[in-house]
C-alpha cells in the first residue's frame, strides 16, 4: 500500500459468506497481500455487521473508528488520521 508508506497497517478480511474452499481458491487465483478469516458469524455479530461488504476500521487501541460502506476517499482520510 504505497499510500501509507512504511507505517504499520494491517488489512484483514472476514468472510462469513463463502466456504473455506472458496476462500482458498480466491487466494490461489489472486494472491492478495492480506489474510482472510473465515467466520461463522461470530465476528459479524460482535461488530453488528448485517450487510456485505462492510468495512470496519479499528484503530491501534482496538476502538472501531468506522463501520459502513466502501467509500475510498473517506477511508483514506480515516486511515491517514489513525496512523498519525
Amino acid at each position: 500500500m504505497p499510500l501509507f508508506g512504511n507505517r504499520k497497517f494491517k488489512v484483514v478480511g472476514i468472510n462469513v459468506y463463502d466456504t473455506k474452499e472458496d476462500i482458498n481458491g480466491f487466494y490461489k487465483r489472486n494472491n492478495p497481500n492480506f489474510k482472510t478469516v473465515y467466520d461463522n458469524g461470530f465476528v459479524a455479530d460482535m461488530y453488528g455487521i448485517n450487510g456485505f461488504p462492510t468495512i470496519v476500521l479499528i484503530d491501534k487501541k482496538g476502538i472501531v473508528i468506522y463501520s459502513g460502506n466502501y467509500d475510498q476517499p473517506l477511508l483514506d482520510m480515516l486511515v491517514q488520521n489513525a496512523l498519525k
